[in-house]
């Protein structure tokens, strides 16, 4: 079969790439299995990629799992249109070409090399060779780049298409770099390690600022989705560490913005895990809100908001946080209030008939961004009665 994996993995082999992976033209995901993340094959026989590319992927794109030693600057500076959940379209400004000039006044230019993207520049993923080693793996949040490397994504390279630029990949050869308005001229080479430039020490010092050390090995797909299983099956209520981590991850995800929430959400889904992992019970309330605020967005920037309330452990009302559970009982005359509206209290002696208030009113976008803004003022509530974590 003849497509972007068949036509070019023999010409990337003999440049002396080893990890060449097929992966779906549209998606770029799932890669094969095995084959990225820290533990990783490194070296893919040549006998693996001829049955890749006669047995039906030889369609699919090509990309490269970066060696130790390598690491991809993937820059993104374009407007990406995104359609939300209530069918309206947000436009994410993406600046990454920004984010690398104002490093550049810092630590010095970036020197020429091979620069592989669809997209014009100031887009693309800039390889260097580095010192063996982890790096970080975002220059942040807002920054739009990223830094691919071994244990962190993967490459999609030439000849493959890209279908969202709406255009194929390309090589740009460092030899006709001009920096201020473009990356190179195309190239139809496909570069060795050995063409890419070393990448400056300030720079190499900048990017191990904030490396992760690898953890250890991690658990099978079928494991995790075990766990999964069983935490979402618990409905004991939280305990304040799982509400502490819940109350944070949606607190962060109001505040994050559409080029960030994904990081985040990432991120934050990962620490209730970890927590429920660890024994916590209170996952399977934490969970769902977490995934409803990563999916949805913040009602205050005017993104469409479902109900944050206790999926568990509630019908029509959220679930109390410990902040609330914490609240002092009501005084004898909010007590003696309260016990005339009680329902049902009509059947009771010395009590009237039920008192009905108007029709309950439906909360809009701006209720809930109150509602949010009460959720925050609890989390730091909570984090004085605990302390810092």
């Amino acid at each position: 079969m003849t497509g972007p994996f068949a036509q070019a993995v023999n010409d990337y082999y003999q440049a002396g790439w080893r990890c060449i992976l097929p992966v779906p033209p549209e998606t770029k995901t799932p890669p094969p299995e095995g084959f990225t993340g820290a533990e990783g094959i490194d070296v893919v026989d040549v006998a693996q990629l001829n049955e890749w590319a006669a047995n039906g992927l030889g369609a699919s794109s090509i990309a490269l799992r970066l060696p130790d030693g390598v690491v991809g600057i993937d820059v993104d500076h374009y407007d990406k249109p995104k359609r939300l959940p209530d069918g309206s379209v947000r436009v994410v400004h993406k600046r990454g070409g920004d984010t690398i000039a104002a490093l550049e006044q810092r630590l010095g230019p970036l020197p020429p090399t091979w620069v592989s993207s669809a997209r014009a520049w100031p887009s693309g993923i800039r390889f260097y060779r580095v010192p063996a080693g982890r790096y970080r793996t975002s220059l942040g949040a807002e920054s739009a780049v990223e830094i691919i490397q071994r244990h962190h994504r993967y490459a999609v390279v030439a000849p493959s298409f890209n279908h969202e630029a709406g255009a194929a990949y390309c090589w740009r050869d460092p030899l006709s770099y001009v920096q201020v308005d473009a990356s190179g001229q195309p190239s139809n080479a496909v570069p060795t390690i050995a063409d890419l430039t070393e990448l400056p020490p300030a720079w190499v010092e900048h990017l191990r600022e904030g490396a992760v050390e690898q953890g250890p090995e991690s658990a099978s797909i079928a494991a995790g989705e075990e766990l999964l299983r069983a935490v979402l099956a618990d409905g004991r209520l939280e305990c304040p560490s799982m509400a502490d981590a819940r109350l944070v991850a949606l607190a962060e995800l109001a505040k994050a913005t559409e080029g960030s929430r994904h990081d985040v959400a990432v991120a934050r889904v990962h620490r209730t895990g970890r927590a429920a992992a660890l024994g916590h019970p209170g996952a399977a309330v934490a969970l769902p809100q977490v995934g409803v605020w990563a999916a949805v967005g913040n009602p205050g920037a005017g993104h469409r908001v479902l109900d944050v309330g206790n999926p568990v452990a509630r019908a029509d009302t959220p679930a109390k946080t410990p902040a609330e559970k914490k609240a002092p009982p009501p005084s004898p005359k909010e007590k003696k209030d309260d016990d005339k509206q009680k329902p049902g209290d009509d059947d009771k002696p010395g009590k009237g008939p039920e008192k009905k208030g108007p029709p309950e009113k439906k909360e809009d976008g701006d209720g809930v961004a109150k509602r949010l803004d009460r959720i925050i003022h609890e989390l730091e509530a909570l984090k004085r009665d605990l302390g810092d974590r």
